[in-house]
């Protein structure tokens, strides 16, 4: 919470291993996915319900993340007191 001589805090992890970590997932499983179909290690109704959801996880984790961080940069750029040399809101 912040109080009127604070402006709003945009979280980050010190270390961006978890945030390239959590990335590299969401790009290597659809291909291992992919992969395992290819090569028919998995098939069928199977190969088809793990390609749809993996592939609807990772759209949708995305989306959420961008989401996320997006709403926290218009709060700050709506704040009055942010400068506009850091941060407007587009008309």
């Amino acid at each position: 919470m912040t109080g009127d001589n604070e402006a709003p805090q945009i979280a980050v992890n010190a270390d961006p291993m978890w945030d390239q970590l959590q990335a590299g997932v969401r790009q290597v499983v659809p291909i291992v996915i992919a992969f395992a179909m290819g090569r028919h290690w998995i098939e069928g109704d199977t190969a088809t319900l793990l390609g749809a959801v993996i592939g609807f996880g990772v759209i949708i984790a995305g989306q959420l993340h961008t989401r996320h961080r997006a709403k926290q940069l218009a709060s700050i750029a709506s704040d009055s007191r942010t400068p506009d040399a850091v941060a407007i809101i587009k008309p």
